[in-house]
């Protein structure tokens, strides 16, 4: 199987140690063992961002791997109409993407599938924006239904945000929950590099180690976020601090306001102030406190910014090193789309972790488990006294915790889950082919290159036209388009006299005048050699600048009654290819839209 990855965004945000993008890194090695073909295709410079994404991973010499980008920066108007042609060109068998207002499906007609980890202001609607709200919740609305399949990873997910929010239909939401990861095991490759010697196990990962490795990064490194109002002193601060000798608590998370970050800032605060803890608390996510987002503002007015310090924009090694370092990890968020992956994370790590009680950590721990590692989410003092616990208990502690990852790990892995990704990218090829003919693009059913495919349209009816290509022409052929534009169709049985059948005429309208051509009438030819009947169409546009094509029309006349069977076309006297230069750039093939419908195999009506 060929898959296409659709990267939207700018290339600087490509490899970055966040989001889903993450997710990624994890299946794509187990999923390229799986003997299909990847593709990623990006906006210009996506390419070489994730060919150095690639290659931490180790599979930058995969031949299966490749990445394309188009000439265009990500925000060029012309950029998704240019990289829509490349991805109808490479023909890949699924198209897959991160979100799923990340691209909207018409663009390339082939199986679509894009990762649903959640739809969130159906549960934190408060959080968002009014203009925002509106405007997600209608485009995702939009959007999500062009999908043949999406993959949610919890059960809430799929059924409170896609099934009851968005009124999806439950078959087409399939839930493929995450697999634990061994974050040393990940990280092997650049720890060994950096060390000299793989660790065989957390505990091989010297703290003095792990802490010499982040101390020399936030030395030299220029990628991390530094709040301007204290860029110089926390440099400096941070880059000779002994992470190994102090305690701090470790929160690897991005700064949202559904993210609870506030919660724990509060409760590290708190122990700082009134219990004299010697402790610290380590974000993930960039802050600035000159800002008014929440935690930003709170830290600023607990004055608390030695007190808790950001290390963010971090390599995966650097990431897994403050992991190590950490005397406890807290994921604050009670919303995830999945299982956390920072319990895993953690804990491969040697850190035990304290998770927030929500929906999609309560489906995968037992209760007893859920009592035992989380807390309430809005309680700073719940989870102070948490923190309290596993300083003062952290063997055991971690001790307990392994074990659920053990349990874990034995249910299933990343190969699991990149075979259950391929089963649903298979769904949604077969739903794809399964679809049914839309009335409004019946006629040009053709596949880019030089084949054609086969299907078989409901009978037409004596006074309806079987198409009216005006609102195709407009949306997709360049006002210049100059040339010859030819349609071949096939009939599996026609009358003797064609003129009781079918009537053509092109209609090419100009600035000036309306003009008739004479070739545009259809010519039967004999019956091809498989008894069926060819009628050929033949459209010229003459050089004009302005308003070339607005309307062509194909009538059914008196009562006569035929089946068509398949469609062929060409432009420029190529075959299935119109490639025609515009003020917007190249765009997607004219019958881009029509296309969805093309079939590798006859459908019976």
């Amino acid at each position: 199987m060929h898959i296409g990855i659709w990267i939207s965004g700018s290339p600087s945000n490509l490899g970055s140690n966040e989001g889903l993008l993450r997710l990624f890194s994890f299946f794509l090695g187990p999923l390229l063992d799986e003997d299909v073909t990847v593709t990623c295709l990006t906006p210009k410079g996506g390419d070489i961002a994730l060919m150095a994404w690639a290659s931490e991973l180790n599979l930058g010499e995969n031949p299966n791997l490749d990445f394309k980008a188009t000439d265009l920066e990500w925000d060029h108007p012309s950029e998704l109409d240019i990289r829509a042609q490349m991805a109808i060109e490479l023909g890949v068998d699924v198209w897959t993407v991160i979100r799923v207002d990340h691209v909207r499906p018409e663009l390339v007609p082939a199986p679509w599938c894009a990762f649903f980890a959640d739809f969130l202001l159906l549960d934190y609607p408060f959080l968002f924006p009014r203009e925002v709200y509106y405007d997600l919740y209608n485009q995702t609305r939009d959007l999500a239904p062009q999908y043949d399949r999406l993959i949610s990873f919890s059960n809430y997910v799929a059924l409170a945000h896609g099934v009851k929010g968005l009124k999806l239909p439950a078959e087409k939401i399939k839930v493929v929950p995450h697999a634990p990861l061994d974050y040393l095991e990940y990280n092997a490759k650049f720890l060994e590099k950096e060390l000299g010697y793989t660790p065989a196990n957390f505990a091989d990962l010297k703290r003095s180690d792990a802490a010499d490795i982040l101390r020399g990064w936030l030395g030299s490194s220029e990628s991390m976020y530094l709040d301007a109002a204290m860029a110089l002193q926390l440099r400096s601060y941070m880059a000779n601090y002994p992470y190994e000798e102090v305690d701090f608590v470790f929160c690897s998370t991005m700064n949202r306001p559904h993210k609870n970050v506030s919660t724990l800032l509060n409760s590290v605060v708190d122990l700082v102030r009134n219990e004299y803890a010697p402790l610290k608390l380590i974000l993930s996510a960039p802050v600035d406190t000159a800002s008014v987002e929440p935690v930003g503002a709170l830290i600023r007015k607990t004055r608390s910014h030695i007190d808790v310090l950001s290390i963010n924009h971090t390599p995966n090694h650097i990431h897994a090193c403050l992991y190590r370092l950490a005397a406890v990890t807290v994921h604050p968020s009670p919303f995830e789309g999945g299982f956390p992956f920072t319990f895993s994370e953690s804990l491969s790590m040697g850190t035990p972790i304290i998770l927030a009680r929500g929906p999609a950590v309560n489906e995968f721990l037992t209760d007893e488990e859920i009592e035992a590692y989380c807390f309430e989410p809005s309680s700073s003092e719940d989870l102070q006294k948490r923190i309290k616990y596993v300083l003062a208990n952290r063997d055991s502690y971690l001790a307990m915790q392994l074990k659920t990852l053990e349990r874990q790990k034995r249910a299933r892995n990343w190969t699991d889950v990149a075979r259950e990704y391929l089963e649903v990218f298979q769904e949604a090829k077969d739903s794809f082919w399964r679809r049914p003919v839309d009335f409004e693009t019946r006629l040009l059913l053709a596949k880019t290159g030089s084949q054609s495919g086969d299907i078989f349209l409901p009978t037409g009816e004596a006074g309806t036209y079987l198409e009216d290509l005006s609102a195709i022409c407009e949306r997709y052929m360049p006002k210049s388009f100059v040339g010859t534009f030819e349609v071949d169709l096939i009939f599996d049985s026609l009358p003797q006299t064609l003129n009781e059948v079918l009537v053509g005429r092109s209609c090419v309208w100009t600035e000036h005048d309306l003009q008739f051509y004479p070739d545009s009438h259809p010519v039967l030819l004999e019956p091809d050699a498989d008894g069926s009947h060819r009628v050929k169409f033949r459209f010229i546009y003459p050089a004009v600048d302005e308003g070339a094509v607005k309307e062509v029309r194909i009538y059914w006349l008196g009562g006569a009654k035929a089946r068509l069977r398949k469609v062929e076309w060409r432009a420029h006297n190529v075959p299935g290819q119109v490639l025609v230069a515009s003020d917007r750039g190249l765009l997607p093939s004219l019958f881009s839209r029509a296309m969805k419908l093309c079939l590798p195999r006859p459908l019976q009506a």
